[in-house]
């Protein structure tokens, strides 16, 4: 077995990554709840909201 070329290790890739990208839209449409996500508005207070962005952005 040898490398394989780069349009052979492009077309592997992008594939995969295609592959992800529709189950996790399949996996989102499925499981999606209007109800629950709007529910969550509001429901942390702003200081560890504020918390979690500077950790997100470290």
């Amino acid at each position: 077995m040898g490398i394989p070329s780069n349009q052979a290790a492009n077309a592997c890739m992008f594939t995969t990554y295609g592959l992800f990208l529709v189950f996790g839209l399949v996996v989102a449409w499925k499981f999606s709840n209007k109800k629950e996500f709007l529910a969550s508005i509001r429901s942390q207070p702003a200081i560890p909201l504020a918390f979690n962005f500077v950790a997100s952005c470290m």
